[in-house]
């Protein structure tokens, strides 16, 4: 008895992590509109993502940067960026530069509703040619924006993973601790 109540538990704690398993989005399946441009895949929101020379494409603005009249600088443009409804977390994604080398790309991670409360941001350079990985390991996010100084950027294999609701935290707890009460049960039960 107490063997298929351990199994059970065990179960559910399965699925309770199962849940919150880590998604490789490869954007083979994603179903672009006429202009070839993503806008909803795997339940985000996209923005400037778009099918092009057989990649995912992003990029919205000008692809050298954005001129400040004022001044008479390049500023960098808002490539696009992703939110979701739920929080999530970014793991990891493939990226290269489309036409220029040396690239600075800025992945800017927000939390609260959309593009909210700017929580995490990380800068790096990529060149053109083969996809680079780029570890993010940031959680409860709602919206990723990218932005670069020297114009489009190729991304694949966006690396995400659902945060898991408090009612699922507190269920795997709450399992956690019945299979320790049951084990002491059980060694309390044979002394």
């Amino acid at each position: 008895m107490l063997k298929k109540a351990i199994f059970a538990i065990a179960l559910v704690l399965g699925s309770a992590c199962a849940s919150t398993a880590t998604t490789v989005l490869t954007f083979d399946d994603a179903v672009p509109d006429e202009m070839g441009v993503i806008r909803n895949y795997a339940g985000f929101s996209w923005y400037g993502f778009y099918f092009q020379d057989g990649g995912v494409h992003v990029g919205t603005g000008f692809p050298d940067g954005r001129p400040d009249y004022g001044t008479g600088t390049t500023i960098p443009s808002i490539l696009g960026g992703f939110e979701a409804a739920t929080p999530f977390s970014l793991k990891r994604l493939y990226l290269s530069s489309v036409d220029n080398d040396d690239n600075v790309v800025t992945f800017q991670g927000f939390k609260g509703t959309g593009f909210g409360t700017l929580a995490f941001e990380q800068t790096v350079t990529v060149n053109t040619g083969a996809l680079t990985p780029i570890d993010f390991n940031w959680g409860d996010l709602t919206g990723v924006g990218i932005i670069s100084n020297k114009g489009f950027v190729v991304v694949d294999n966006v690396a995400v993973s659902p945060v898991p609701e408090p009612s699922s935290m507190a269920l795997t707890l709450s399992g956690v601790g019945l299979v320790g009460f049951l084990v002491r049960r059980k060694k309390n039960a044979r002394a």
